[in-house]
């Protein structure tokens, strides 16, 4: 089952979900989604995966998800825009060039991009995510309002 948050400007949103049948599918995203890949150790009782959406200034969204860390993590993403939708397609990987050590279980990524150029309305936001070549898979989605 799917929980999604409404949240107003400035108003940070964390959503979780779990993956169901009438879950939505991922879009074909093609406007590359710039990320930067921090890893950490996830605070106690801190739920992952999830994900944080924000309003910038101006007509700017700050997307942040946080996952299961992989071995050196490398993320791929892209969105896909429509006039009151903004969907995030992930792909993550482990870098097999990488020499790593076992990651622990309380070790996680955040990524984090900005979505620019957004006209004031309220938008959808979906999060997609697959692990290497796999589909991306439904992760939650919110709505937020861009003043």
């Amino acid at each position: 089952m799917t929980r999604t948050t409404t949240a107003g400007v400035g108003f940070l949103a964390i959503v979780l979900a779990a993956c169901g049948a009438s879950d939505p599918v991922a879009p074909d995203a093609t406007e590359a989604f710039p990320v930067t890949v921090v890893t950490r150790t996830a605070a106690q009782g801190e739920p992952v995966p999830s994900f944080e959406v924000t309003q910038s200034t101006g007509q700017t969204l700050t997307i942040k998800v946080t996952r299961p860390a992989m071995c050196a993590t490398i993320v791929n993403a892209f969105i896909a825009r429509s006039p009151s939708r903004i969907a995030v397609v992930s792909h993550v990987s482990g870098n097999p060039a990488a020499n790593c050590v076992p990651i622990p279980p309380n070790e996680v990524v955040d990524y984090s991009g900005t979505v620019s150029g957004l006209t004031p309305g309220r938008y959808l936001i979906q999060i997609f995510e697959g692990e290497g070549d796999a589909p991306a898979g439904f992760v939650g989605s919110l709505s937020i309002n861009v003043i």
